[in-house]
């Protein structure tokens, strides 16, 4: 069997810029600070109190606590930032911000640093400290949205008021050369990786749907029901075409139809499904991350293309079928239109000047979302829980998960905004379409498949 794997490692580093352990701690900032913050709790016990300077000259006051087999001073109070003549602070307007959770100033994602860009949350509830930039619409490709962005009031899914770009997106890729649709099911199985898309296992690998993937796809899931062509022909099962975008409409089993591989195109779909969305103009941080699992899309891609939830695996596989992706991890239906399920390579438009990983959309929170590697194939370290971390150029950001981890990245570090038309089905089903069920497929024998449409 051909295949492709891509390990879906995890970065849990501690040293992150912004890592919440727990929800009674806040870590320092890395570099210079995560090393005083060290330092701070050499030769101490746990729970001691301990303090250190931080990279802008304010004293960090907490306690030790034990990371990594190491002591570490933790900040469970404010930070007491120093006066212009170098004298500590003691000004309630210095160490918490009372008239909201968030303090923020816009800047661009392309290397241009704005000064003052910190978001602090309010530390008197101990919240994670985070950079955080606006959203610019003006990263998106050329016809990746549809008509004028708008500026309108919003009500973020945590309660959050206030204001949201209002876009639509095109529902097709606006980079075709660079990011296109395509293959998706092998006509047999003699049929090349280049024929054909790819498949996933939810944990880090990816397959190439090749001829050889459709005939060892019993020994694969060790089930001989497994049987996707025509042991005679070699040719494959696929349900393509309008059927195909039919039954892609709802991947729930069929009593006795099974074995095919399916694939709705774009051109059934006319070029695409538009979708509009809100998404905050400035990310508005929580305190515990939000689950990407379910079913509502995540975010939308700086291509045009939706940002769809993880692909729902156990149930397509339980009806002895593939959705397959094509190669930049994405396939369609008829709800949602095509729209990605892996970071592959694909929408990597938002070029960055000093290397790092290219940007390749934003997150329903507002959050930028950038590829997993740089231009020298380098995976960014330490990163959190949902696989983010912050610098000073981009600020907080995510970094896309590995391709076969069935995820654009973790989880949501901040209120999400949401799509136009209530609940985002994310290629789960709006109920199964009308009319009679698909003539093909039903009690496929191993000698006889029905002819590809």
């Amino acid at each position: 069997m051909t295949t492709k794997n891509v390990l879906g490692i995890k970065a849990r580093g501690l040293l992150s810029l912004v890592l919440l352990l727990s929800t009674s701690y806040s870590y320092a900032h890395s570099g210079s600070t995560t090393k005083a913050a060290w330092d701070a709790c050499d030769n101490k016990s746990k729970s001691q109190s301990c303090e250190f300077k931080g990279v802008h000259e304010g004293l960090y006051r907490g306690t030790c606590q034990s990371i990594s087999s190491s002591m570490m001073c933790v900040r469970n109070k404010p930070v007491i930032p120093k006066t212009v003549d170098g004298n500590e602070s003691h000004s309630t307007e210095a160490t918490t911000n009372k008239s909201s959770s968030t303090v923020t100033a816009a800047t661009k994602l392309d290397g241009t640093v704005a000064k003052d860009n910190l978001i602090k949350n309010n530390l008197e509830k101990n919240k994670v400290v985070v950079n955080s930039h606006a959203v610019d619409t003006s990263l998106f490709a050329e016809g990746a949205i549809v008509g004028d962005v708008e500026t309108v009031d919003c009500t973020l899914s945590g309660g959050t008021k206030t204001t949201c770009y209002k876009l639509t997106i095109a529902g097709a890729p606006a980079d075709p050369d660079t990011s296109p649709e395509g293959p998706y099911c092998p006509q047999s199985i003699a049929s090349s990786a280049d024929e054909g898309g790819t498949w996933i296992d939810g944990e880090g690998t990816v397959y190439d749907v090749d001829g050889k993937f459709i005939e060892n796809l019993s020994t694969l899931y060790k089930d001989k029901k497994w049987q996707m062509y025509d042991i005679k022909t070699g040719k494959v099962t696929v349900i393509t075409g309008e059927r195909g975008c039919e039954v892609a409409g709802d991947p729930r089993p069929i009593p006795g139809f099974n074995n095919f591989c399916l694939e709705c195109r774009l051109k059934e779909l006319d070029g695409g499904i538009k979708k509009t969305v809100l998404i905050p103009t400035t990310p508005v941080p929580v305190e515990n991350p939000t689950d990407v699992r379910g079913r509502d899309n995540t975010g939308v891609a700086l291509n045009g293309v939706l940002l769809g939830p993880p692909a729902p695996l156990a149930m397509i596989l339980s009806s002895y079928s593939l959705g397959v992706l094509d190669d930049c991890g994405a396939h369609a239906n008829p709800h949602e239109g095509y729209h990605y399920h892996a970071a592959n390579g694909c929408s990597e438009i938002g070029i960055q000047k000093d290397g790092h990983s290219p940007m390749i959309g934003y997150a329903l929170d507002g959050y930028p979302i950038f590829a997993k590697t740089d231009k020298s194939t380098l995976e960014a370290k330490g990163l959190d829980e949902c696989g983010g971390e912050t610098d000073d150029t981009r600020g907080y950001h995510y970094h896309a998960s590995a391709p076969g981890k069935n995820e654009i990245f973790g989880c949501f570090m901040g209120e999400k905004g949401s799509f136009e038309g209530g609940s985002d089905q994310g290629g789960l089903n709006h109920g199964r379409p009308g009319g009679p069920r698909p003539e093909h497929g039903p009690g496929n024998t191993p000698d006889k498949a029905p002819e590809n449409d």
